[in-house]
């Protein structure tokens, strides 16, 4: 579980917070916002929640996050890692948030079978018609 600074209390000013989600090499991170209550102004130019699909703040950006989210929201990384980091300024704290974090596997059945020019699917059954993997 990821929290802001002091929630369910208001969080405080002049914070800078990051959080680096890493999973394993077959592994997708996935978070899911349970509460969400941040300073809301327009393109969230004062407090923030950014969600990066990577490791740094190079890496494309999945959301950027202001404002009162009712529902859950759910965010999955296309890759091992997600960068999380909340910002606030000088006025105007809210509750902030709180995240849970999943590490899910990759599904590594399937795939392609290149032999020259063809590339054919690549599919398989087993005899429960289960969907993991293996002998």
């Amino acid at each position: 579980m990821i929290t802001s600074p002091h929630f369910p209390a208001y969080y405080p000013t002049n914070t800078d917070c990051t959080w680096l989600l890493s999973g394993g090499y077959d592994q997708r991170v996935e978070i899911t916002l349970l509460s969400f209550d941040i300073e809301r102004v327009r393109y969230c130019g004062f407090d923030s929640l950014r969600i990066y699909d990577g490791e740094s703040e190079s890496d494309r950006y999945l959301a950027n996050l202001c404002g009162r989210i009712k529902n859950r929201f759910r965010l999955k990384s296309s890759g091992s890692n997600l960068l999380l980091k909340f910002k606030s300024d000088v006025i105007n704290t809210r509750p902030g948030f709180r995240a849970a974090v999943d590490f899910t596997w990759v599904d590594k059945c399937g795939g392609k079978y290149v032999t020259g020019r063809q590339s054919r699917p690549i599919s398989w059954k087993s005899q429960d018609q289960a969907s993991a993997c293996g002998p």
